[in-house]
């Protein structure tokens, strides 16, 4: 059988979750063919941007990546991807380069979220103690830094992000009224996400074009521990788009 080569390169922009940074993506590039540009978004205060100061509320992260990808001098065909907070930025993301650039992202990918206009029903995080926060974290790492001989290094790093980027989440506010977003999406889910059990089918009310729901085994790390699924995923549906 002759397996059918694209005629197009694509970009691929992604956006990392609380505390997250551009390397979550690293591991990604072995797994993703060559007309794939991978192209992980770094968020400020962590990785290459360090010293960066940290966001302090969500417009400030929203602008900054927006401008990034203007930077970026985006060509068509181009997707976005965003995971946990990186959907909420991913979403606003692609609705802001529609509305005000007329360049949408050709695919858009949402994981471990609950849609936007019902962001506000859930927990908020201002009042966490340090160790409620570390536990989040501890929760979406691959390591066990408790038992790791910098961890206490490690938890004095990472918290202020964690904190920082939770009060950006915070910060979010849905834009009641506006239009629909006119492309294609696909959101992904881990199935024992409790986070967001029984939402996943309200984002096609904020989408006015076909609007995929996947469903991988797992948490709401989902991207972490079914990782190979999640990638086959992402091939697959940017073929449709290429």
């Amino acid at each position: 059988m002759t397996q059918t080569v694209p005629n197009e390169n694509i970009q691929l922009f992604c956006v990392p979750h609380a505390a997250g940074s551009a390397s979550m993506f690293g591991s990604w590039k072995e797994s993703l063919p060559s007309h794939i540009q991978l192209v992980p978004l770094e968020l400020a205060g962590r990785g290459r941007r360090f010293n960066d100061p940290l966001y302090p509320d969500f417009q400030a992260a929203l602008n900054d990546l927006y401008n990034e990808l203007l930077r970026q001098k985006l060509k068509q065909p181009y997707a976005l991807l965003g995971h946990s907070m990186g959907s909420l930025l991913a979403y606003e993301l692609a609705m802001r380069l529609q509305e005000e650039e007329s360049q949408p992202p050709a695919l858009l990918f949402l994981g471990g979220q609950r849609p936007p206009h019902r962001f506000a029903l859930g927990p908020r995080y201002a009042g966490l103690s340090d160790d409620e926060l570390w536990s989040i974290l501890l929760e979406g790492s691959q390591t066990p830094w408790d038992d790791h001989q910098y961890g206490e290094q490690i938890r004095d790093m990472y918290l202020p992000i964690l904190r920082a980027d939770l009060h950006v989440c915070d910060s979010y506010r849905y834009i009641e009224g506006r239009g629909r977003y006119t492309g294609p999406v696909v959101v992904m889910n881990g199935a024992d996400d409790e986070s967001i059990q029984g939402e996943q089918q309200e984002w096609y009310e904020l989408v006015n074009a076909p609007c995929h729901t996947l469903t991988f085994p797992g948490g709401h790390y989902f991207i972490y521990e079914d990782q190979e699924r999640v990638i086959a995923a992402v091939i697959q549906h940017l073929k449709g788009v290429i």
